[in-house]
């Protein structure tokens, strides 16, 4: 909420204190039989004193809150606290009434009340001072997230492309036309990450064209074509999806996938339907080898956190280990982007 928002509030709510007051004062004099004026300086004194008691303890109770949560030496608001406690009843009544007759019988009274008030303006501060530090809170793990996704987008493996370029160094000798195709999808692969996934959201098309170059680029190390099993089912155009959410798991599988000559040593599947799209990648890996991996991991944990952000009630992710093989099942309602 806008500061003037909040200091509209605040004037709104003690101009009706100050009318409840001065009406509260006019009908205490009806019943004491001792008639008070609406027009009577003497009444708005004791109102504008009676409000003032009521107002100086609600922000004292506000700034010395405020105060303690910067750490302010506790003695010196202790001191503080305890002199206006001590001192502004004695002065309101003094203004209030002009006399010391009932003062000692009305103290405690006065006391009480201001004590009430003393509390409100805590509770209130430390209401907002929570809400404050949750927005912060909220901002700095939004920052932090968005820190590891430009992370994660402006990463490009090394090992992928160090080694894809030696693939392409070799067909270049035997194959020109096919190391051709493969630095074709390279530099699309290398485009999307730099431009067009700049935006947070990108069509489900463009995310399934760079898996499919990612994927046909890791097939030029593999002799054997059944070790991967890619399928894409339904109907995607048009749906619209954050940016790099099943990248990272398609990678981790060919990253820690072993044994090449295995048949279905990675399957990954796509299914799109009425808005829902159901993903799923299954990879065989070696326990050994994972835990050797000291990055195992990174990338999963940052999409996990912008699930939760992005699909808060809308995604089911699932992830599981059977043996040797790694599961990943992703399933993201669309029908909102």
């Amino acid at each position: 909420m806008k500061k003037r928002y909040i200091v509209l509030m605040h004037i709104i709510i003690w101009l009706l204190l100050f009318i409840i007051a001065n009406n509260f004062i006019i009908t205490l004099g009806e019943v004491l039989n001792r008639p008070q004026s609406n027009l009577d300086i003497k009444t708005y004194v004791k109102t504008f004193s009676t409000t003032l008691g009521f107002v100086i303890p609600f922000y004292t109770g506000y700034i010395v809150t405020s105060l303690y949560q910067r750490k302010i030496k506790k003695n010196i608001l202790f001191l503080a606290v305890l002199a206006i406690c001590i001192v502004m009843p004695i002065v309101l009544y003094l203004v209030a009434f002009g006399t010391f007759i009932g003062l000692i019988d009305n103290i405690v009274y006065m006391i009480s009340f201001q004590a009430i008030f003393f509390i409100i303006g805590v509770s209130f501060r430390s209401l907002f001072g929570w809400i404050e530090q949750s927005k912060l809170n909220a901002k700095l793990k939004e920052e932090n997230l968005k820190s590891e996704l430009t992370l994660l987008r402006s990463q490009l493996n090394p090992h992928f492309l160090f080694n894809t370029l030696n693939n392409i160094d070799t067909l270049i000798r035997f194959d020109q036309n096919k190391a051709s195709d493969a630095l074709i999808k390279l530099s699309s692969i290398m485009r999307y990450m730099l431009y067009q996934n700049k935006t947070e959201m990108v069509l489900l098309e463009k995310e399934l064209s760079y898996i499919k170059n990612y994927i046909e680029l890791e097939r030029l190390r593999f002799k054997n074509p059944d070790f991967l099993n890619l399928s894409i089912d339904g109907d995607y155009e048009n749906i619209r999806i954050h940016s790099m959410l099943f990248v990272p798991f398609v990678e981790n599988a060919f990253k820690h996938s072993v044994d090449s000559d295995i048949e279905a040593g990675i399957t990954i599947s796509f299914s799109c339907k009425s808005n829902r799209i159901v993903f799923s990648c299954r990879n065989i890996y070696s326990a050994d080898e994972s835990d050797k991996d000291n990055t195992h991991g990174i990338g999963l944990a940052t999409v996990k956190r912008r699930l939760q952000l992005m699909y808060p009630d809308r995604h089911r992710l699932r992830i599981t280990t059977n043996h040797n093989e790694f599961i990943v099942t992703l399933e993201i309602d669309t029908c909102n982007d």
